[in-house]
């Protein structure tokens, strides 16, 4: 069923306005003017799951008394430690490597594609899918908003990634649809690493950070012939994460990466070139 979706803004600027009135049209959802309006006098007006709100510095959706908007916290963190010799699972089950080019099939709010897109270099190219309309717009215009903080006395490790983020996130394109059709269309042999991460879209993960977009997401089937089509464009690997314990893994073809002991994640991986 789909969501009943506002969009509006912080405060009744024409700026903000002309930019919520867009984002409206390519949502094809009504835009509100604020007038001094709480946003949950808003959701008791016009009935909405979901309101989309234009900031000065970053559009986001509220679900609920939940917010979702698009920031790199969590690929901060990774390529933090990623610099100071930790190794990402991530990015050792892809085998990546500079110049690769990556196709993330689940993008959701986009830290994956974040990593695999730093970790690739600018030489890299970094394409993520998404079937949701609501997320890829937000995740496309978090990303045109994006401006890291960069200041005297940082951590060097995180001074570094932060001063990488902005052509990281320039490398990576945000389309708009579902994975199987747009493989169908893909070339063989036309992207190096194909990538799913199916997790965020299932009520049993316990995650607060990534509640709201449950709400915005749409499940997207991952099934044999999915697979099958990423396994004829992909030329070096085809990755799958999953649940520690998860028989999609089984189902699909996959051989699963040892991972932490402790961890309640796996990666599956199907080894196409060398």
């Amino acid at each position: 069923m789909k969501a009943k979706i506002i969009v509006t803004t912080v405060k009744d600027k024409a700026e903000l306005a002309a930019r919520a009135t867009s984002l409206a049209r390519e949502l094809n959802c009504c835009f509100v003017e604020r007038r001094e309006r709480s946003l949950d006098t808003l959701a008791e007006i016009y009935e909405q799951e979901v309101t989309i709100v234009v900031g000065e510095k970053h559009v986001a959706a509220r679900v609920g008394n939940e917010e979702f908007f698009f920031h790199p916290s969590m690929a901060l963190l990774r390529l933090m430690n990623y610099l100071k010799g930790d190794p990402d699972r991530m990015a050792e089950a892809m085998d990546i490597q500079q110049g690769m080019t990556v196709l993330d099939c689940t993008l959701g709010f986009g830290a994956d594609a974040l990593v695999a897109s730093f970790l690739t270099g600018p030489l890299g190219k970094v394409v993520g899918l998404e079937a949701s309309k609501v997320v890829s717009v937000l995740v496309r215009n978090g990303m045109k908003d994006y401006r890291p903080r960069i200041h005297s006395g940082l951590d060097p490790h995180k001074a570094q990634v932060l001063s990488g983020l902005p052509d990281a996130i320039e490398r990576i394109e945000v389309v708009h649809t579902n994975h199987l059709p747009f493989l169908k269309n893909q070339q063989d042999k036309s992207v190096d690493i194909i990538y799913f991460d199916p997790m965020f879209r299932k009520p049993c993960e316990d995650s607060i950070s990534i509640s709201p977009l449950r709400t915005l997401a749409l499940p997207d089937q991952i099934d044999l012939q999915t697979i099958e089509e990423a396994c004829r464009v992909a030329r070096h690997r085809v990755v799958l994460k999953e649940g520690r314990y998860s028989k999609e893994f089984t189902r699909l073809g996959f051989e699963v990466v040892p991972g932490g002991k402790y961890s309640q994640v796996a990666f599956g991986i199907i080894n196409i070139g060398g």
